[in-house]
């Protein structure tokens, strides 16, 4: 079940928190069971404490669980998240990027299968980095 954070806010009919973008963010992303994370990264389009979206030519399998490899500009350290392929949106031809897709974030506990708490805490700090600003724009091409 969903926390009320993770919820809708029925009232006003947004959010509980925002999607923010972080400039030059790319993600690299894989199925659970490869080993390892492809060189391509892929622009980030947005996040949030619950979910992401990033742009691709080659979607995710919808429903499928997957793991995330955050590149942030000017942080050495990547981190890695776990995430369910909500939905993957064809945006059309001749884009750089031909899918917008869709990521909700596998719970944050210390339980197999979830996120670290502590990478909780670091998209909460880059929420308080990028997250106020009023000049945003949806990534494109």
């Amino acid at each position: 079940m969903k926390s009320t954070l993770q919820k809708f806010s029925r009232k006003f009919g947004r959010r509980t928190h925002d999607r923010f973008s972080i400039p030059g963010a790319t993600v690299s992303w894989k199925p659970m069971d490869r080993d390892a994370f492809p060189e391509e990264t892929l622009p980030l389009s947005d996040i949030s404490r619950f979910g992401l979206s990033l742009l691709a030519n080659t979607p995710p399998q919808v429903n499928s669980i997957i793991a995330l490899r955050i590149n942030l500009p000017r942080e050495p350290e990547k981190f890695d998240l776990l995430g369910k392929v909500v939905y993957a949106i064809f945006r059309g031809p001749g884009l750089t990027y031909e899918y917008r897709v869709g990521i909700q974030l596998q719970p944050f506990s210390e339980t197999e299968g979830d996120n670290p708490p502590e990478l909780q805490q670091k998209i909460q700090e880059l929420e308080q980095m990028y997250g106020k600003r009023f000049d945003q724009v949806d990534i494109e091409d």
